[in-house]
């Protein structure tokens, strides 16, 4: 399920942009509700041509299901049509990530002194360039280190999967916590169903973070490790 979810996951990013957005209430509400609908519906129905045309052991026991479906169905053409819909959309969430992830670094920076550098908006492209630049450079980092394992792409799935429903489960306590701190805040969208909707949200957060590091392998141990770090470095900065 970790690497099922995985496949889901990423709807949540929306929300870093939400500052940015002329509509801050229906722009959020399109971003997430209609984004992982879409989302959703397509992933459901390309994995149901996977069974219905694959079959379960055939789904199994390939390692490129987008690529046989389509040979199966259309030949050698549609297999290297599939295979290029690919490699573009790779590189179109690479984008995505990259914008999302900055302005998280962008915005924690301006709490934290010890990021002062990277607080820095470039206001002649409107990006935090700075930010940009270190994103890319861990992501690097994390690729090299997922080449020298023999899980390759699982173990940086690994690394990311514990470290990312931390923060989620995070920022469910969030919601609660800045409600009892700041009731009258201006809140453009306001949590349907609260308390109740984040603190299922939070539990589940909590199971998946679980059942993330019951899966143990190195790259887990890696995320958590640097989490370690990042928490230390957070200490230090506030004491």
């Amino acid at each position: 399920m970790v690497f099922v979810l995985l496949a889901y996951g990423g709807w949540s990013d929306a929300a870093t942009l939400s500052a940015e957005m002329r509509d801050e209430r229906r722009g959020i509400v399109l971003a997430l509700v209609g984004g992982m609908s879409i989302v959703g519906a397509l992933y459901l129905a390309v994995n149901w041509g996977y069974v219905r045309v694959l079959g379960l052991d055939g789904l199994a026991n390939t390692n490129a299901p987008a690529a046989d479906l389509m040979r199966l169905a259309f030949g050698r053409p549609g297999e290297i049509l599939i295979v290029s819909t690919v490699a573009t959309a790779a590189v179109s969430i690479m984008n995505a990530l990259l914008i999302v992830g900055a302005r998280t670094t962008f915005a924690a920076a301006q709490d934290l002194s010890g990021l002062a550098d990277l607080d820095h908006w470039d206001e002649l492209r409107g990006t935090p360039a700075r930010a940009m630049l270190a994103m890319g450079g861990v992501s690097i980092l994390l690729i090299g280190f997922g080449s020298l394992t023999r899980g390759g792409f699982s173990t940086m799935v690994d690394y990311l999967a514990p470290v990312y429903w931390f923060f989620l489960s995070l920022s469910a306590l969030a919601v609660i916590v800045l409600r009892v701190r700041s009731p009258d805040a201006p809140r453009p969208f306001r949590v349907p169903g609260y308390p109740v909707t984040p603190i299922l949200f939070f539990l589940s957060c909590l199971y998946t973070l679980y059942a993330s590091l019951a899966y143990v392998k190195i790259g887990a141990l890696v995320g958590v490790a640097v989490l370690a770090v990042g928490g230390i470095f957070l200490l230090f900065q506030r004491s």
